[in-house]
C-alpha cells in the first residue's frame, strides 16, 4: 500500500529550524490537552531540535533560568506572521508554544514573576540578559 504524501514524514520543519537559529531566546507557554495553561518554567533559552537516525523520534532541549527541559514531540510547526511569528510544538501530553522573547513579551509575562528588579530598554537587551546569563 503506497503511502501518501507527508504520511510518517517526521522530518523537521525548516522553517522552524531557522526560527530557533534567529530567536534564540523564547517565552514558553504549556496547555495540556484539556486546554489548560499549565506552570513551567516560562523561559527557553537557545532551544535544539534533535531526532534519531530514522527519525521516528524527535526531541526539543533547552536551557531556562532552572535545570533545562526536554521533550519528545510528535509535531513542531510555524505560526503567525512577521512579528507574532511562534512555535507550536505538540508532545503526548502537552502542547508548547515558544514566542521569541521581546521586550513587550517580557514586560507583560515575566517582569511580575522573575526575582530581582529586572528592566530593560530594548528587544536586544532583553535577548542579551538571557543568552548572556549562567543561570546555574
Amino acid at each position: 500500500m503506497a503511502k501518501q504524501q507527508g504520511e510518517n514524514n517526521k522530518a523537521i520543519d525548516p522553517a522552524a529550524m531557522l526560527l530557533l537559529e534567529k530567536a534564540r531566546s523564547y517565552l514558553v507557554e504549556m496547555i495540556d490537552l484539556q486546554g489548560t495553561k499549565v506552570s513551567f518554567n516560562p523561559i527557553a533559552i537557545r532551544p535544539k531540535l534533535a531526532q534519531s537516525n530514522t527519525a521516528q523520534t524527535r526531541w526539543i532541549s533547552w536551557e531556562d533560568t532552572g535545570n533545562g527541559a526536554l521533550f519528545e514531540f510528535q509535531s513542531i510547526r510555524v505560526d503567525g506572521e512577521k512579528d507574532q511569528v511562534r512555535l507550536i510544538i505538540t508532545t503526548a501530553d502537552v502542547q508548547l508554544i515558544l514566542s521569541p522573547l521581546t521586550l513587550k513579551l517580557f514586560n507583560e509575562h515575566l517582569k511580575p514573576i522573575v526575582a530581582g528588579p529586572l528592566s530593560f530598554s530594548s528587544d536586544q537587551e532583553v535577548k542579551n540578559y538571557y543568552l548572556d546569563t549562567l543561570f546555574y
